[in-house]
This record gives structure tokens, C-alpha cells and sequence, in this order.
């Protein structure tokens, strides 16, 4: 159009604000959606404990260990500065366990063996064969570093005994002395 002027700089910017308040959008929730679930999933990994360790009872230090493998799901038989947990039930007190002389505890040894029966009936009900009962038939034993080796002989010789397979024994990873080079 020859002759027409040309819009001010004014009226450009009415025309631009007039066509943002036409296009103003809603809040976008899908980004506000991403950042929570990185901060949920930051958080479970804060909290989360690795292996079996997380239902360990207050008074029990365990040693440290520089083996770097994790454990898997298995039963587990603390043995606190105090009492004896087998899976979080009360089974005794370490007074009585070292009072006896055998190298076998019996009463940890029935209730072990109750447990490794256990094990065998679900393993026959669902058809495992006797060579895949060795991964049902795991213990790990968590035992206070102040205890003797005495009483460490004996709950690990109970739980032979009693028919476990597969025995560990806890500690506290410990790999800061390779990283120093000591």
C-alpha cells in the first residue's frame, strides 16, 4: 500500500502483548512431574539400605570387611550385644548361649532347624529338585564385634548343624583402605 505508515513502535508492542495474553497457557505440570519423581527416587536411594542389614537391632557394631560383594536375601540371626534374633523374633540371651558348653546351642538349633524344615516343604511343594534348595538354605549371622570367637565358633557351628548350606557372617564394608593405598 503506497502512502500507508508504517505501525510505531508502540503499537507493535499492543499488537504483541494483546496476541501473549491470547496465547497465555496453564501451568505445565509435566515438568513439575519429572523434577518430583528424580527427587523420589533420589530420596529412596538416600534411604534405602543395601542386602539384608536394614532390620539389624540397635546394640549390635559389626565388624568392618573390605569384600566388596552384597548379600542377597537370606535368613539372618543377629547376635547382639545382649539378645539373639533369628528373622526379628527374641530366640535368647547371649549370657545364656555362652554359658553352654556344647559347640552346639540347642535352643538355637531348634529354632534353626524348624526354619531350614521350613525351607525344605516349600522347596517339595513347589517342585525344586535338592540341588536348588542350597539357595533357600542361606544364613547370614550378624555378631556384635565384642563378642568372643567362642561364641562366633558355636552359632556357626549351630547353624551347620541345624542344615544350613550356605553360612556368612556380616560386617562393615570397609574399602577406604584401598582407596588410600595403606
Amino acid at each position: 500500500m503506497p502512502g500507508a505508515q508504517s505501525p510505531t513502535k508502540a503499537t507493535k508492542f499492543k499488537l504483541h502483548h494483546l496476541r501473549a495474553e491470547e496465547e497465555h497457557e496453564s501451568l505445565r505440570i509435566t515438568s513439575m512431574m519429572d523434577m518430583m519423581t528424580i527427587i523420589l527416587v533420589f530420596l529412596l536411594k538416600t534411604f534405602s539400605t543395601q542386602g539384608d542389614l536394614s532390620a539389624t537391632e540397635a546394640t549390635l557394631v559389626l565388624p568392618e570387611s573390605d569384600n566388596e560383594n552384597e548379600a542377597g536375601f537370606v535368613d539372618r540371626l543377629a547376635i547382639g550385644q545382649d539378645q539373639i534374633f533369628f528373622n526379628e523374633d527374641r530366640v535368647m540371651s547371649t549370657m545364656e548361649a555362652q554359658g553352654s558348653d556344647d559347640l552346639v546351642i540347642k535352643p538355637l538349633q531348634v529354632v534353626l532347624e524348624e526354619a531350614v524344615e521350613q525351607q525344605r516343604n516349600i522347596a517339595s511343594n513347589i517342585g525344586e529338585e535338592e540341588e536348588e534348595l542350597t539357595d533357600r538354605l542361606k544364613i547370614m549371622i550378624l555378631l556384635d564385634e565384642n563378642h568372643l570367637f567362642s561364641l562366633a565358633k558355636s552359632v556357626v557351628s549351630t547353624a551347620a548343624a541345624s542344615g544350613y548350606l550356605s553360612i556368612s557372617l556380616a560386617a562393615t564394608q570397609n574399602l577406604q583402605k584401598y582407596a588410600t593405598g595403606e
